[in-house]
């Protein structure tokens, strides 16, 4: 995000700045919590796509957002963690011990949902899914949340799930190999380099690999290029918050020029371990040919 923008929109009812890791990718969490410290703002991590979440190495964020929801790097079919700061534990807890508790209990039930789910999820049940428009797979939905409450999660259900996320293989690795050529065209590889403050750890698996075309044209016709050779491409969110049906009325206010550009040129790639290394030749193949085109 742009921090003098966000300094800018900053008013007497903001409480909080959402910093997200998008994609994996870290927000400057760094210069977001020195705007939060100048004007007494909380400061949350969205990580919901991403672990670990940045946070954990420098821990500039007042809390910490975790997803395990379906297509979540921790895929528990649901659920998610809030990581608070040490220094305000108590008035924290303090809160939450409001909401009602509730198990998950890892029986018969839960175990064949989870079985079902894991073979849709494979390549070729997910490519006949994806086909059916009626379905609505990859869709943004809001929803309004109606109520809140905990969960208390299995450990060893947690353990095993972080376990398994971690033995995946670094696709991303691959991508930035044979796609850096394309960059001469004016396209985007995100991620791709580390520094402090920004990009994605080398050795952390991601969910999808983003690039950025140079115009939408471009995106389109890219996707409609892999999809047509049976490689799940996604324009993602494809729409910035306003134009999703029923958040229009909370940011009414004003144009998202960067957030609408942006989502206009995104595309994400596949990062599963059903990718093999001559799918990404395929794809490097194909973004190449409409990149010189």
């Amino acid at each position: 995000m742009n921090d003098a923008q966000v300094r800018d929109v900053i008013t007497t009812e903001t409480v909080a700045v959402v910093g997200v890791d998008f994609l994996g990718i870290s927000e400057r969490l760094d210069v977001l919590s020195q705007v939060c410290r100048d004007r007494n703002l909380f400061l949350i991590e969205d990580s919901a796509q991403s672990f670990p979440p940045a946070s954990s190495d420098r821990p500039l964020a007042d809390l910490v957002v975790l997803s395990f929801g379906r297509g979540k790097p921790i895929n528990l079919m649901g659920g998610g963690a809030l990581l608070i700061r040490r220094e305000i534990v108590d008035r924290s807890l303090a809160v939450l011990g409001r909401y009602p508790l509730s198990e998950v209990v890892t029986g018969l039930s839960w175990k064949l949902k989870r079985s079902v789910f894991n073979l849709l999820m494979a390549r070729l049940p997910f490519f006949i899914l994806e086909k059916m428009p009626f379905l609505g797979i990859g869709e943004t939905r809001f929803r309004k949340l109606k109520t809140i409450s905990r969960l208390e999660l299995p450990e060893a259900l947690l353990s095993s799930a972080i376990f398994e996320f971690g033995a995946r293989p670094l696709i991303h690795k691959l991508y930035d190999r044979e796609l850096q050529s394309i960059e001469v065209f004016g396209w985007k590889l995100l991620g791709k380099r580390k520094s402090e403050s920004t990009g994605g750890d080398p050795d952390t698996p991601r969910l999808r690999y983003a690039v950025l075309a140079p115009d939408k044209e471009l995106r389109d016709q890219a996707l409609r290029s892999l999809n047509r050779s049976g490689i799940a491409a996604s324009a993602f969110y494809d729409k910035t918050l306003p134009h999703i049906e029923g958040v229009e009325e909370a940011l009414k206010e004003k144009p998202f020029p960067c957030a609408d550009d942006f989502a206009s040129r995104l595309m994400t790639l596949p990062c599963h371990e059903d990718v093999k290394e001559s799918d990404i030749s395929l794809i490097a193949n194909i973004i190449r040919g409409i990149a010189q085109n």
